[in-house]
């Protein structure tokens, strides 16, 4: 996979908590990224290891500047999520992370923390659909 190309609204269950944030222009910001904070604070697309993961876009820009809410805790449904091996009822409670602002894993080099699997919902060989738990822990004090 990689970044979204369209909006592609996730599913979440449960309360979730969203957050604003400026946007940093480079391209669109599709609703349903995994976005990640530059040094300067702004949004942009998840892209891997060295970055804060700021949550989900719920909502799509690509204006510099612009104020977006990202979706910063709750349990997300995850599509397509890989793992080196098959998996298990015993990956639960794993650790997620994104590669880019639509590539899931369970392999943790050149990726950063989304979150814990909570639930598998379905598995096929190295690829799953997973509920998440995930918080943003460097949204929570930003304004």
């Amino acid at each position: 996979m990689a970044n979204l190309t369209e909006a592609t609204p996730r599913t979440y269950r449960g309360e979730t908590m969203g957050r604003r944030a400026t946007y940093d222009a480079g391209g669109t910001l599709y609703e349903g990224s995994a976005v990640q904070l530059t040094a300067a604070g702004k949004l942009e697309n998840a892209t891997g290891a060295g970055t804060t993961f700021a949550g989900f876009a719920d909502g799509s820009t690509s204006a510099d500047g612009d104020r977006l809410v990202c979706l910063i805790e709750g349990t997300v449904h995850l599509t397509g999520v890989a793992k080196g091996s098959s998996w298990d009822a015993g990956d639960v409670g794993e650790i997620v992370y994104a590669t880019d602002g639509n590539t899931f894993t369970l392999a943790s080099g050149s990726a950063q923390d989304v979150g814990r699997v909570v639930e598998i919902e379905s598995m096929s060989g190295a690829a799953a659909t997973v509920w998440v738990a995930f918080t943003a822990k460097g949204m929570l004090d930003h304004s």
